[in-house]
């Protein structure tokens, strides 16, 4: 079972299969631990909330050690969107796509 990931304005731009996050066209671009988000290196990116990747504070944010990236997946089918739900936090799932940490 995957679960969608949204952008502040409701729109679907990835989902979550287990601890890895992919984009829609299927792409593995990152992983969560205990809700925190990292890209495969191993750097931070930022929390998991309410079904978005945002910049939220919290306590120490250590960097992970780096792991393999899995394969590809098949996204599901297309859910509606869903109205905007970030709380005032700023989305930050396009991190995973950057060349360096913080992109």
């Amino acid at each position: 079972m995957s679960d969608f990931i949204y952008n502040g304005e409701g729109l679907i731009q990835g989902f979550r299969l287990g601890n890895y996050l992919y984009d829609m066209a299927g792409t593995a671009v990152g992983r969560v631990s205990a809700e925190r988000v990292y890209r495969f290196d191993g750097s931070y990116v930022g929390e998991m909330f309410r079904n978005m990747v945002v910049e939220k504070p919290v306590g120490a944010r250590p960097n992970l050690p780096p792991v393999s990236r899995p394969a590809d997946a098949e996204p599901p089918s297309l859910d509606a969107s869903r109205g905007a739900g970030s709380q005032g936090f700023p989305d930050v799932f396009q991190r995973l796509m950057g060349d360096a940490p913080g992109d």
